[in-house]
């Protein structure tokens, strides 16, 4: 499926090598299929490289990510052809990676992705219902990611001039379930705990402030539409014994560009700061778009909640 093309070696990259290492500047794809991009952590002695390999098939990449001295898969992508333009492809983030067997004898690779949908083989289907018991071989850790926090000019402010939201100061703060249905209006203290059984609306407890059951205001907020809200409880409540809810919506998440994902949600920090490389296109997108991004962060912090 790949074909290295030595139209022109790379002499910078070739001088970094052995001498028996050859680098090319360009790969050629035979065929439209989907592949792997396969990144590892190579540790040599004291010294770390990433080492990046392009995969035809799944089970290749399965195969990569069994244990290795001195080596560790850190991510994975699947490059999929895209419909979008004209000879194009996309970028599929993968989570998770099992090997099960199937009674045929062959072991299968099953992928999960970071909207939580799973599939195996090359055309993207749905695992065969009857494979056995499952080993997991790849898990995405997304708390181990690098940072990409650019350096900033002295006389550039914190924050890259973006817009902070007019109330950021009290846009966390955790009321009563009195004080939250006077927000909301229409609706009464039992309209709140009605609301919080069908899992729309949730509380935290912080017994150094008050062991009165207090919610976080934002999540009621008239710009945020409630349903992201409803969503995002619905991913998060899929892990037994998970933190609180609290705990994904109001702190950076590094797969938002260390955005919080309420920062997000509104499209407007809350604190200044300086920011990840991502962040600013992250805050420009439309509504829809960011909280596709927000609903994306709770599966994956849903599934390394659940590791």
């Amino acid at each position: 499926m790949f074909i290295a093309k030595p139209v022109c070696e790379a002499p910078v990259m070739a001088a970094l090598g052995r001498n028996d290492s050859r680098y090319f500047w360009a790969v050629e794809l035979s065929i439209r299929l989907p592949w792997f991009i396969v990144n590892t952590v190579v540790s040599e002695g004291k010294d770390r490289h990433l080492w990046s390999v392009c995969c035809a098939w799944e089970k290749d990449a399965a195969a990569l990510c069994e244990p290795a001295p001195g080596r560790e898969v850190v991510s994975i992508q699947q490059i999929v052809p895209s419909e979008d333009v004209v000879g194009g492809w996309h970028v599929r983030q993968i989570v998770k990676v099992w090997l099960a067997p199937h009674p045929n004898g062959m072991d299968y690779v099953v992928l999960q992705d970071d909207r939580g949908e799973e599939f195996s083989g090359e055309f993207g289907a749905a695992p065969p219902a009857e494979l056995g018991e499952r080993r997991l071989v790849f898990t995405l850790d997304t708390r181990k990611r690098r940072g990409g926090v650019r350096r900033r000019n002295p006389k550039e402010p914190l924050g890259h001039n973006l817009p902070l939201h007019p109330r950021a100061a009290g846009f966390t703060s955790k009321v009563t379930a009195e004080e939250l249905a006077a927000f909301m209006g229409g609706i009464d203290v039992d309209g709140i705990a009605n609301l919080e059984g069908l899992g729309a609306l949730f509380h935290v407890v912080d017994e150094k402030v008050s062991p009165e059951p207090r919610y976080p205001q934002y999540q009621v907020w008239p710009t945020i539409p409630r349903q992201i809200f409803v969503d995002v409880l619905k991913i998060l409540r899929t892990v037994e014994d998970s933190s609180s809810p609290h705990f994904f919506f109001a702190y950076q998440d590094p797969d938002l560009g260390s955005l919080t994902p309420i920062e997000v949600l509104l499209g407007a920090l809350l604190v200044e700061r300086e920011l990840h490389r991502d962040a600013p296109m992250l805050l420009a997108a439309n509504a829809e778009d960011r909280q596709q991004y927000v609903l994306a962060a709770a599966r994956i912090y849903a599934n390394t909640a659940a590791i």
